[in-house]
């Protein structure tokens, strides 16, 4: 059967989309070889009346002379590095299955030639980090993503893993299996898991849920809680939450003072943000006003950094910190 028109320039475009690259370029005659494998013929004027309608249509086909002319696509829509960094964040985020990494990086690489991918592929290693073998992660965020459109509440069961008799992981639901129903907000990304920030009644302010630990997600009729009723401010920003809370742990949220030693200016930026009150003390540190989650993780965190970091002030955060570090060391004496 002949094939339709539209049907050709698809093929033709495939074959350059595929088969090209600014390192692989193909001659007139090549792609036209290429053609006849899927039962297309093509004549010199209609070849270059397909270059041009597709330059028409913003795809970057471009040409070099060497011996001949040559055609390849240029500019993609993600370049090398693009699509590297891609395939990284994949690699990287716990909260997708092994085998869905595999699928979506591969489909990832159908963002460039076959030649980049298989160049990409052999600088690719599968990463040994823990994954999450929860399969249903991409279906709780359609789920909650779709409640946050609706302006509405969502139920479901939260969980933790356990060990059986047989050492075998399982889950166990908190709360008995008793349902949470939440207010949601947004879905955040951090510390290479995917949490959902909501008002959970049970506790004040806002609290955090691991979106790879939810199960049984379903999205009720019942009108979500404003945010500015779950934080109690009218400009609540939730972007600045999700940067400075650590680990989604929950804990009060309030504005400390750290005074850091010079050497982890770096790190407090890369913890803070560079919109973090920052300043000078003296020749050899630094003085971080920030406001964050005071929690077990967040001490945990100062903890790392031994005399380089003090909390000024308020006086009852310096109290828990403390209390920290003593239980911390206690614990290593016995």
């Amino acid at each position: 059967m002949k094939k339709s028109g539209i049907a050709r320039l698809f093929a033709f475009m495939q074959i350059l989309y595929d088969l090209t690259d600014e390192e692989n370029p193909k001659t007139r005659e090549e792609i036209e070889e290429l053609l006849k494998k899927s039962d297309i013929e093509m004549n010199r004027k209609t070849f270059y009346t397909y270059i041009e309608e597709l330059k028409a249509a913003g795809i970057d086909v471009a040409s070099k002379k060497t011996d001949k002319y040559y055609y390849y696509i240029n500019r993609r829509q993600f370049d090398f590095a693009e699509t590297k960094l891609l395939i990284d964040a994949v690699q990287s985020a716990r909260f997708i299955t092994k085998e869905k990494s595999e699928e979506l990086i591969k489909k990832i690489g159908k963002l460039m030639s076959l030649y980049q991918a298989a160049d990409l592929k052999r600088k690719l290693y599968m990463s040994e980090r823990s994954k999450t073998v929860n399969k249903n992660i991409y279906k709780n965020v359609d789920e909650i993503h779709d409640a946050i459109i609706k302006n509405r509440k969502i139920s479901f069961r939260y969980f933790d893993y356990t060990l059986d008799v047989n050492h075998a992981k399982k889950k166990q639901y908190r709360k008995q299996g008793k349902e949470y129903v939440i207010s949601p907000y947004s879905l955040v990304w951090a510390e290479d898991n995917y949490y959902v920030i909501s008002h959970y009644p049970e506790h004040t302010g806002l609290t955090n849920f691991r979106v790879d630990r939810m199960d049984m997600i379903q999205v009720t009729n019942q009108q979500r809680e404003t945010l500015a009723f779950a934080t109690g401010k009218d400009n609540f920003s939730i972007s600045r939450y999700s940067q400075n809370i650590f680990s989604m742990f929950s804990g009060d949220v309030q504005w400390i003072s750290l005074k850091f030693d010079n050497d982890l200016l770096n790190t407090a930026i890369d913890r803070f943000g560079h919109h973090a009150q920052m300043k000078r003390n003296d020749d050899h540190s630094f003085i971080a006003d920030v406001e964050v989650q005071v929690s077990p993780t967040f001490f945990a965190w100062l903890f790392q950094f031994g005399k380089k970091v003090r909390i000024l002030t308020p006086a009852t955060a310096v109290k828990q910190y403390t209390e920290y570090c003593e239980a911390v060391l206690q614990q290593y004496r016995q």
